[in-house]
Order: C-alpha cells, then structure tokens, then sequence
C-alpha cells in the first residue's frame, strides 16, 4: 500500500524579500494551477513572502494588502537584510 505524504507549510519567522525572474507571473488565490487568476507580475517586480507550500510562495502583491500564490520557481528570494518593499 502506497503511503500519502503531505507537505505542511513553511512559515517564515518573519516575511522574506523577493523578486519575480518570470515575466508574466501568474499570482493565483491559492497554491496550485488550478486555483483562479488574481494578477500578472513582470521580470523585477519585488514582494514580500511570507509561506511556502508545495512549491508555492504566499506573496503580498504590490501596494495592495492581497496576498496571493505564486509558483516557487518564478521567485528569487533576496538575503535578509535586503531593503524592505
């Protein structure tokens, strides 16, 4: 019998800086690709993570208080101590 293996999420102590390296970046309402479209980013737009699970970030979106999902590998995390957004 095949074993279920769930992911908890990861919890950041406190939010990490981040910058989007896909153009066109699909932020959706929850973490998975079939969850509905909130907005688009672009190559360089900066947003705070505050999450991660099954390869999906939480993210503020920028001058907004949404947060949304974004696909884990369309993200470069910056190095604490980075400028705060």
């Amino acid at each position: 019998m095949a074993g279920i293996i769930l992911s908890a999420p990861v919890s950041y102590a406190s939010q990490e800086s981040g910058i989007v390296i896909g153009d066109n970046a699909v932020v959706r309402n929850n973490s998975g690709f079939d969850a509905p479209v909130m907005s688009m980013l672009g190559i360089g737009e900066k947003v705070n993570v505050y999450q991660e699970r099954d390869g999906w970030y939480q993210i503020q979106l920028l001058q907004s208080t949404d947060k949304g999902w974004i696909y884990k590998d369309l993200v470069t995390l910056q190095p604490s101590g980075s400028a705060e957004i």
